[in-house]
């Protein structure tokens, strides 16, 4: 009789772990004439410190981690906005950053992203699109939300902070959401 085959004892390695693939932002839309027609305006009174700035301004105010304040040097950066409201606790603050093109604005937004991690936030999958990553952390006192994608030639980058983690991420949710149906991401390489 010939021989049984023998099963094979080799373990079967275990299967891969599934992420769910990221949420699907609207279709890119046409190119916004300016940082202004970029951005919607979030909720809440105006606070001061917002408006058109140029790179010396942005060096000075240090809205922007150094690092990234150097990329967007390097890369080009030629003007800004910045919108900032109080809601209630929150602060919220959205900006877009003009570069010369695409892949220098695609540069700025890995570099923001980078500092956003080694300045201690984490990627929050949860909150973050196709598109566009959205960074998290929280302690006793304060509760962040950041997130930045690039549009065209423009990083986009929203900012959010308060005291109270429910209010803090319901109007970071909320101003996330607008502004993505307003101007979404044209590039879209995160998974």
């Amino acid at each position: 009789t010939p021989p049984v085959a023998q099963s094979s004892s080799q373990p079967q390695p275990p299967p891969a772990p599934t992420v769910k693939p990221l949420p699907e932002p609207p279709a890119a839309k046409p190119e916004p004439a300016d940082n202004s027609a970029a951005l919607v305006t979030p909720a809440g009174t105006t606070r001061a410190g917002g408006g058109e700035f140029d790179l010396d301004k942005l060096q000075s105010a240090k809205y922007l981690p150094t690092t990234v304040i150097e990329k967007a040097k390097q890369s080009g950066m030629t003007e800004g906005l910045l919108k900032t409201t109080k809601d209630g606790d929150v602060t919220l603050g959205l900006f877009a950053l003009e570069l010369p093109n695409a892949q220098a604005a695609s540069a700025v937004a890995a570099e923001y992203g980078n500092a956003e991690q080694e300045g201690g936030l984490t990627v929050n999958r949860n909150l973050s699109l196709h598109g566009v990553q959205v960074f998290s952390a929280a302690d006793a006192n304060q509760q962040v939300y950041r997130a930045v994608y690039v549009l065209y030639n423009r990083v986009i980058i929203i900012d959010s902070f308060g005291p109270s983690k429910d209010a803090t991420l319901n109007s970071f949710k909320t101003l996330l959401t607008a502004q993505v149906q307003k101007a979404p991401p044209t590039e879209r390489t995160n998974n």
